[in-house]
């Protein structure tokens, strides 16, 4: 568990992995409670994620501004994510913010519920609106919990009996996707293809289909966070050797790859700006 304070706001953070059965869908659990200073306020920008999750909404509402068009997004208690490729929302929250997150592998959501995620890249979708009866029932029953062991009491007996109707195969984009996961080299996705059994066309359709974007997105997205997780844990490290060590071009590659998913320069980055 993380706990810090920041500016007169309690945040807590736990983490907890899925049992074995959920472990080739699931990365992880995630519940966060942070409590907001009376009278004030808390800003964050959502940064650029390669992941796919579906995000309970435990404590008050808050507030979602889409940054291109300044329109106040609609809350709703359970969502599905697919990629985000940008910096898209802002959110802000007041009194008590809690979350129950579950991170999925890559296919994780596709190969559980059969969803195309190539359809939730760069949103946010209401969950009830996908299957109504599932995510109405599941955010009832979490709306009482106030930490993570209790969350994952409620989920993992039904997300386990989703497993029955589930193709035990590994597919081919979650093999490319632990490839590049693993190896995170953009450079080898040719070599990635070769050790699959489809052509290359047929590999990026499957992907983007199960994943939510291309499998050249995908391996760029998982680099540039990759870095910026190192950043945050060794604020010491230079940029420069950062980007030799990540394989960028040069430091001119980098800065586009900031403007592109932060829409800031490495200079003016803070890790505290983002909702990481």
């Amino acid at each position: 568990m993380d706990q810090f304070n920041l500016s007169g706001n309690l945040i807590t953070c736990t983490w907890q992995f899925p049992l074995a059965p959920l472990n080739g869908f699931i990365e992880s659990y995630t519940f966060r409670e942070i409590i907001v200073k009376e009278g004030s306020s808390l800003s964050k920008y959502m940064p650029c994620r390669h992941y796919n999750s579906i995000d309970f909404y435990l404590g008050d509402n808050y507030e979602t501004i889409d940054l291109e068009t300044g329109n106040l997004i609609p809350f709703w208690r359970c969502t599905i994510r697919g990629p985000r490729t940008y910096k898209k929302y802002q959110i802000t929250l007041k009194g008590i913010f809690k979350s129950f997150s579950i991170k999925f592998k890559p296919t994780g959501i596709y190969q559980m519920l059969g969803i195309p995620m190539d359809n939730f890249l760069d949103e946010s979708i209401d969950a009830c609106l996908i299957q109504s009866g599932l995510f109405d029932k599941l955010t009832e029953q979490l709306y009482g919990c106030n930490d993570v062991q209790s969350c994952i009491a409620i989920v993992e007996p039904i997300l386990i009996k989703l497993l029955a109707d589930y193709n035990k195969r590994q597919s081919v984009s979650a093999k490319l996707a632990d490839l590049i996961l693993t190896e995170n080299d953009s450079s080898s996705l040719n070599i990635y293809y070769r050790q699959l059994p489809l052509s290359s066309r047929q590999i990026e359709r499957n992907f983007t289909k199960e994943v939510g974007v291309t499998p050249k997105a995908f391996s760029s997205m998982v680099r540039f966070e990759k870095m910026i997780r190192q950043r945050i844990q060794q604020p010491e490290s230079k940029w420069t050797e950062m980007a030799y060590q990540y394989n960028y071009f040069d430091q001119m590659h980098l800065i586009k790859d900031f403007q592109k998913y932060l829409g800031i320069n490495p200079g003016s980055f803070s890790h505290h700006d983002f909702a990481f």
